[in-house]
Protein backbone atom coordinates (compact mmCIF):
# COMPACT_ATOMS: atom_id res chain seq x y z
CA UNK A 1 0.00 0.00 0.00
CA UNK A 2 1.82 3.26 -1.07
CA UNK A 3 0.05 6.88 1.05
CA UNK A 4 1.26 9.97 -0.81
CA UNK A 5 0.99 12.92 1.65
CA UNK A 6 2.43 15.76 3.24
CA UNK A 7 4.53 14.84 5.91
CA UNK A 8 2.28 14.67 9.68
CA UNK A 9 5.40 13.66 11.68
CA UNK A 10 6.21 9.72 12.77
CA UNK A 11 3.88 9.42 15.44
CA UNK A 12 1.08 9.82 12.98
CA UNK A 13 2.80 8.08 10.31
CA UNK A 14 2.95 4.89 12.52
CA UNK A 15 -0.63 5.07 13.20
CA UNK A 16 -1.77 5.21 9.68
CA UNK A 17 0.42 2.30 9.04
CA UNK A 18 -0.87 0.44 11.90
CA UNK A 19 -4.50 1.00 10.94
CA UNK A 20 -3.83 0.26 7.23
CA UNK A 21 -1.95 -2.97 8.04
CA UNK A 22 -4.91 -3.81 10.77
CA UNK A 23 -7.48 -3.37 7.96
CA UNK A 24 -6.02 -5.14 5.17
CA UNK A 25 -4.97 -8.42 7.34
CA UNK A 26 -8.68 -8.15 8.21
CA UNK A 27 -9.85 -9.55 5.07
CA UNK A 28 -7.40 -12.01 4.33
CA UNK A 29 -3.84 -10.29 3.37
CA UNK A 30 -1.51 -11.69 6.26
CA UNK A 31 1.56 -9.69 4.16
CA UNK A 32 1.18 -5.77 4.25
CA UNK A 33 3.31 -3.26 3.45
CA UNK A 34 2.86 0.10 3.75
CA UNK A 35 5.07 3.15 2.32
CA UNK A 36 4.64 6.09 3.02
CA UNK A 37 5.85 9.31 -0.21
CA UNK A 38 5.78 12.51 1.63
CA UNK A 39 4.60 15.67 -1.25
CA UNK A 40 6.93 18.81 -0.89
CA UNK A 41 4.75 22.02 -0.46
CA UNK A 42 6.27 24.13 -3.25
CA UNK A 43 6.28 21.36 -5.63
CA UNK A 44 2.44 20.26 -5.23
CA UNK A 45 -0.21 22.49 -6.88
CA UNK A 46 -3.84 22.05 -5.93
CA UNK A 47 -6.28 24.62 -8.81
CA UNK A 48 -2.57 25.49 -10.39
CA UNK A 49 -1.37 27.07 -6.97
CA UNK A 50 0.97 25.85 -4.68
CA UNK A 51 1.29 25.14 -1.05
Amino acid sequence: MEVAWFDRGQEIQDRVAKTITSFIQSVGHEGVDVMFTFFVKNRYCENGEHF
